[in-house]
């Protein structure tokens, strides 16, 4: 369930254009769930671009699900190729919370080249500090929803109906596994640049970072609050 609207109501009308970076979690679950419940403001996550590339078995899909075997990163050519897609598609007044992408410096700087192209502007770059113990820790309770996908954490939130998905209602299934496997690849191939992202946004005044591991709630409230920040430097 979303943070109480009250708290990402001035939100609203920025239409905020941000980057979430770190290991996935429940806290990175609730703050797309609140963004995504602001109108005008979509959650993409480059993993779902990636995904539908394979399903539809596009030459960018073989690619992808060859990284995704050998669980190698998908490569700068061919993220970029994925993302350019989406971001060329999209209206340029609605807001963004991009999470899987940039993945590294290079991928940034090519972010930042479509942004000015459109003369957009990001609000921001919210990073999220979680261990490697911890984060496998939460991911080991993950549950996942098989008819949307949605992802649940019970030891981090309230189901409004225990052992079902609160966007759907249908039966939640057990994704430990899978969700530990994401975590181990997260650390072991994607941190590294993960953190070159965050210098990037750092040196240019645009990171925030949020301790992950901390109760969702009052977390929630600190990062709408950074985000209002953020949009004001801007």
């Amino acid at each position: 369930m979303p943070v109480n609207s009250v708290t990402f109501s001035p939100l609203e009308a920025l239409h905020a254009k941000l980057i979430l970076v770190g290991p996935q979690g429940a806290l990175h679950r609730r703050v797309l769930d609140s963004i995504c419940s602001l109108k005008e403001t979509e959650h993409v996550s480059a993993e779902n671009l990636f995904r539908d590339e394979i399903e539809r078995g596009t030459p960018l899909g073989q690619q992808c699900a060859r990284a995704k075997a050998s669980r190698r990163a998908v490569s700068d050519d061919v993220a970029n190729a994925v993302l350019r897609r989406w971001f060329w598609s999209r209206k340029s007044t609605r807001g963004f919370a991009l999470s899987g992408f940039p993945e590294n410096r290079a991928q940034a700087v090519v972010l930042d080249e479509w942004l000015e192209s459109r003369d957009e502007a990001l609000t921001g770059c919210i990073w999220f500090e979680l261990s490697r113990d911890d984060a496998l820790a939460e991911a080991s309770e993950r549950l996942v929803c098989p008819a949307c996908r949605c992802t649940h954490y019970p030891n981090r939130e309230v189901l409004l109906v225990p052992g079902h998905c609160d966007h759907c209602r249908t039966a939640l299934v057990a994704d430990g596994t899978n969700a530990r496997d994401e975590v181990s690849t997260w650390f072991d191939h994607k941190a590294r640049g993960s953190r070159s992202v965050a210098s990037h946004y750092h040196d240019r005044g645009m990171l925030v970072s949020m301790d992950a591991s901390g109760p969702v709630d009052s977390t929630l409230v600190e990062f709408a609050s950074s985000v209002r920040s953020l949009a004001v430097d801007r």
